[in-house]
């Protein structure tokens, strides 16, 4: 079994904070495909799977999500349960975070492997719009240069992404989630994460820490 490093810490403009996730998985993954019609249709339907993240509920214990996820587990760790898994025709690990036992997040990291980096754009660019065919305009949808050196030339966008010098990043909210898609470059290489998580839970933990503070005193 490979142990890979999976996501490095990103604390981007867009607000985004993936944090630093310990992934376990057997063999290597595929190439992706830019996503069309029937994929299309794929996607939206896992996407609805269910109530907040692939039929998984905010607050759901971990012995609950294992039961209900059907993919191939890989990694099992007191805050993270990590699956492997297609969406949309794209190989993805499917991770879902716990805070004291609880469900308070889960995403999608893109592992297609992509030809270039510009495939990965291609990619981004086909799930923000179908996100946004299932939840509206986003509320941010925004392309940042952090370096404008190949922004006149987008035949090396993606390099631009792989360098750094570069993100998209897209968000949408619903009732009781926040929904993310992000592009960045880290140490040369493409990440691509599509993050669900909590709403409230920042001010849940400011209160809980209150809470403790208040007991000591």
């Amino acid at each position: 079994m490979v142990e890979v490093i999976g996501i490095a810490k990103l604390t981007a403009e867009s607000g985004t904070n993936l944090g630093r996730l310990r992934i376990h998985r057997r063999g290597e993954v595929g190439v992706g495909t830019v996503i069309s019609g029937f994929f299309a249709a794929l996607l939206l339907s896992q996407v609805a799977l269910a109530a907040d993240f692939r039929g998984a509920s905010w607050g759901d214990d971990i012995d609950s999500v294992k039961k209900q996820e059907s993919e191939s587990l890989v990694g099992d760790h007191s805050n993270n349960l990590i699956y492997a898994g297609k969406l949309a025709g794209i190989n993805v690990y499917i991770v879902y975070t716990f805070k004291n036992g609880k469900l308070i997040e889960g995403e999608y990291h893109n592992q297609s492997n992509a030809g270039s980096g510009n495939d990965y754009i291609q990619n981004f660019a086909a799930f923000r719009d179908l996100l946004r065919k299932k939840y509206g305009p986003p509320l941010k949808d925004r392309v940042m240069w952090r370096d404008t050196r190949y922004k006149n030339d987008s035949n090396l966008w993606g390099e631009a992404v792989r360098l750094g010098h570069l993100l998209y990043t897209a968000k949408w909210e619903t009732g009781q989630t926040r929904i993310s898609t992000t592009l960045w470059g880290d140490k040369g290489s493409i990440q691509h994460v599509i993050k669900y998580s909590e709403k409230g839970t920042e001010k849940r933990e400011r209160l809980e820490q209150e809470k403790r503070t208040l007991e000591k005193l």
